[in-house]
């Protein structure tokens, strides 16, 4: 495309809208990074194209892949230069609705039933893992697009824009509750009859979460040998126990340690015998499904010391 062009658009947005810039972060809890980021599975979806009202459909709101017209709602709508957009996912009803409003009118769409479409459509995930959204803008025309104004229920999301392909990532929102995005597309400049040279999509679905969180350790009870008399040896038991935000606690695996050992695979109660006098420390650590270790494991010490039964001659007159 002409650089000059772009440059010209880009100035007469400037003029025509309050700002617009790539994305500014504001929410406090959500995280946005840029670059597309590989996740599990895409479960829901809303797509905006064809900006220069070809008669095709404009809108298209389902489950991905998007292009294949069974997984999708879609209607023709006429864009304007500045476009209100409110996307919605209602749990309570299993419904998501879009509404785009402009000068030339307001436009609605409804997808009903959607656990129902995505047990249908193969999916393996359900409407239940919705913890990640992707939003992607092509500006290739020689338009401009720009996506702003960007609100998550009531957290700022900034403004978007980029030219080519752009992908950003929104997580940390459970979007399994419901939610409400709503924002400005604003399209400035002509854009050619290609229906997708340029579109704003937006894809819901599942990452899984790296459990990074290390699980906590508990010695519940010890029972030791303080003192032996030679050349007898000590014993000492060890019960133990552990918790994890997400593995079982009959899941936890436990390594334990005695002085400066190895650490080893152990089970609760672990029993040490033949203990000769001398200083000792115990310690054992719990260890979750995703392989976290306990990182302040409990230990106990004890002292192990030795008496001696002193027998001495008697003699005895005759």
């Amino acid at each position: 495309m002409n650089i000059y062009r772009k440059i010209k658009y880009l100035f007469v947005g400037l003029l025509t809208m309050s700002f617009i810039t790539t994305p500014v972060w504001s929410a406090p809890s959500v995280v946005i990074t840029e670059g597309e980021e590989a996740y599990e599975e895409a479960l829901i979806g809303l797509r905006f194209r064809s900006f220069n009202n070809t008669g095709g459909s404009e809108l298209f709101l389902g489950v991905p892949d998007l292009g294949v017209g069974a997984n999708r709602n879609e209607r023709n709508i006429q864009w304007a230069e500045t476009n209100s957009i409110s996307w919605t996912y209602t749990p309570v009803s299993d419904m998501m609705n879009v509404t785009v409003s402009n000068t030339n009118g307001d436009y609605s769409l409804e997808y009903p039933d959607v656990s129902l479409q995505l047990e249908a459509l193969g999916k393996t995930y359900s409407e239940n893992d919705l913890n990640i959204m992707q939003i992607t803008l092509v500006d290739r025309d020689q338009g401009s697009v720009f996506l702003q104004n960007v609100m998550l229920d009531d957290q700022a999301l900034g403004n978007f824009t980029g030219e080519d392909w752009n992908h950003w990532m929104v997580k940390d929102f459970d979007f399994s509750q419901g939610f409400e995005l709503t924002g400005t597309l604003s399209l400035v400049g002509t854009f050619s009859n290609s229906q997708e040279r340029s579109k704003v999509e937006f894809h819901v679905g599942y990452q899984i979460i790296p459990d990074t969180t290390p699980p906590t350790t508990l010695i519940d009870s010890a029972v030791l040998t303080a003192e032996v008399v030679a050349p007898q040896r000590g014993t000492a038991v060890f019960e133990f126990s552990g918790a994890d935000e997400t593995t079982a606690q009959d899941a936890l695996q436990f390594e334990c340690q005695l002085n400066d050992s190895s650490w080893t695979a152990c089970t609760s109660p672990i029993t040490y015998n033949d203990l000769v006098p001398g200083s000792y420390s115990f310690t054992v650590r719990a260890v979750d499904e995703a392989g976290n270790t306990d990182t302040a494991p409990p230990s106990q010490q004890w002292t192990l010391e030795e008496s001696y039964v002193l027998f001495l001659p008697i003699v005895m007159d005759q």
